[in-house]
């Protein structure tokens, strides 16, 4: 009788920690959770913040802030088309991937259309670019901004307009 008491007392015991030891798990997992979510909403409502200055002021990466170039060059010529977002979307998917580049996309016109005008939009991005990019690096994104770019005679003037002032911005030399 007494070894069935003893046996009863340690099952006993083992479940009263166990629920105990589990419940502390939980109660660990639900703070880490709260943790998680403040510092999610720190890191949101910091770019909101610098997003509200100035929607270039919250690019941080080369691929966006030359995305973002192309659109606002191609948008104030009237050549931002599904056809220009196709060869946007093929230049660059050799430097960045395509979720990457979809949601660059997605950034840069919405950047683009806070802002009246192009050189606006060139003179924040093109230190970012020229911070953040090599001369070679920079020469080829003028490469392929001048294959992205439609050549179509009205728009022309604009078009070299906008690669001049890109190029000026990034600190390379303007022909």
């Amino acid at each position: 009788m007494h070894i069935l008491v003893m046996v009863l007392g340690v099952v006993g015991a083992a479940g009263f920690w166990f629920y105990r030891m589990r419940d502390a798990g939980r109660a660990a997992g639900e703070v880490i959770d709260t943790a998680q979510r403040f510092r999610g909403a720190v890191k949101r409502k910091r770019f909101r913040d610098r997003a509200a200055q100035s929607p270039f002021v919250a690019i941080d990466d080369p691929a966006l802030a030359a995305i973002t170039s192309v659109i606002a060059i191609a948008a104030e010529c009237g050549t931002w088309n599904e056809k220009t977002k196709s060869k946007l979307n093929e230049a660059f998917l050799a430097v960045s991937d395509e979720t990457a580049i979809e949601e660059a996309v997605i950034y840069g016109e919405w950047a683009v259309k806070q802002v009246t005008e192009m050189s606006s939009a060139l003179r924040h991005l093109g230190p970012i670019l020229a911070n953040m990019l090599t001369v070679d690096q920079r020469l080829d994104l003028l490469a392929m901004a001048q294959n992205i770019l439609p050549q179509n005679g009205e728009s022309d003037r604009c078009r070299e307009k906008g690669l001049n002032m890109l190029r000026q911005k990034m600190g390379l030399q303007v022909n």
